[in-house]
Order: C-alpha cells, then structure tokens, then sequence
C-alpha cells in the first residue's frame, strides 16, 4: 500500500467523488474489509457495496489483499492502494472535476476565518491559486516517498504518524517547497487579526 496517491486521471476523480465510493475508499484505507463487513459499517444493501467496490477495483483504487474460506464461502478481504488519496487540483481539465476542487478551495480560504485570517475578497482568488500551486508540489515530493515493506508490521495509526515525520522530512528538504511554504506563511500572516 502506498501511502499517498494523487488522482491526476479525471475519470478516477469522478468515482473517488461519489458519496458511497468516497466513504468505501475512506474506511478501505485505514484496514481491510468484505463487502458484508462494508455493509454493515455502512447501513446499505451488500449489492450496492458490491457495485461499487467493482467500480472501484477497476479503477485500480482498491484491491483484494487476501481471502479465507468460511464454510463453503470464499471471504475476500479488499484494502485501499493507498492510505491517502490527493487530487492534481491545478491540473484538472475536466469543469465538473475543476469546479467542485475550486468549490473546497474556497470553503477552505473562507474557513481561514476561523483562525482570524480575513481574506478580502478580492484577493481570494490569488490566495486560491497559491494555495493549489502549493498543494500540488507537496502532492508531488509526498507521493514520491518510498515506504519500507516493514513497516506493516505496526498499526495503521504508528505508519500514518511516521509517514507525516517522513514527508515533513522531505518536504523541508526541497527548496521549492520551502520558499513557497514561507510565501503562503507570510501572505496568510499578512491578513491574520494581531
């Protein structure tokens, strides 16, 4: 399993961005689970789960990882391809796909609020287009990091906070990382309330 997986093929992002898909990809990415187990977590019907995983699976998104025979009945167990799933929010030709990245693009510079960083409006758009420039390079260097087969031998919980020591050891290694963190740093820190 990957760690970080950014969806760069517009046709993935659509399945990725259906309510159910979403939430299966969500829990198939912390362990693994059947379609039964999938079902039950989620309330609905074994056969929607079952629709979906496949749509899933032939995107690539999840895979079977093992089976074990109950009875007669071969259990599949399926588990993301990744822990985490990113989108190539600059590059995204697709206007559906566009629109709804640049939808959770605003709702995130308005909820900047939140932390007293007022946005005037009309510099929302540059910070936006900042923000994904941003996004998108930490996307690159992250999904780039290798991890060791190993680490499977510890829980979920103990990857995913070495992978976040990890990345931020690489992201601070790389230059261009660095100077625009301290660009965005330095814009937000111009617009938060002292």
């Amino acid at each position: 399993m990957k760690e970080v997986m950014v969806l760069r093929d517009p046709e993935k992002v659509k399945i990725v961005f259906n309510k159910w898909r979403g939430k299966i990809l969500d829990l198939l990415s912390k362990k693994p689970f059947t379609i039964k187990e999938l079902a039950e977590i989620l309330k609905i019907n074994p056969g929607t789960v079952f629709h979906h995983m496949k749509i899933l699976e032939e995107a690539g998104l999840i895979e079977i990882i093992r089976t074990e025979m109950v009875g007669n009945i071969v259990m599949k167990f399926y588990q993301a391809v990744a822990r985490e799933f990113r989108f190539d929010l600059l590059e995204t030709k697709d206007t559906k796909i566009h629109s709804i990245i640049e939808s959770k693009l605003k709702k995130i510079v308005d909820a900047l609020s939140t932390y007293r960083i007022n946005i005037p409006d009309d510099k929302k758009k540059t910070i936006l287009k900042q923000i994904a420039e941003f996004w998108d390079l930490e996307n690159k260097i992250k999904e780039n990091i290798e991890v060791e087969t190993t680490i499977k031998d510890f829980s979920a919980d103990i990857q995913r906070e070495v992978f976040i020591l990890v990345s931020l050891l690489e992201l601070n290694k790389n230059e261009e990382y660095i100077k625009k963190r301290d660009e965005i740093i330095k814009l937000l820190d111009n617009y938060q309330e002292k």
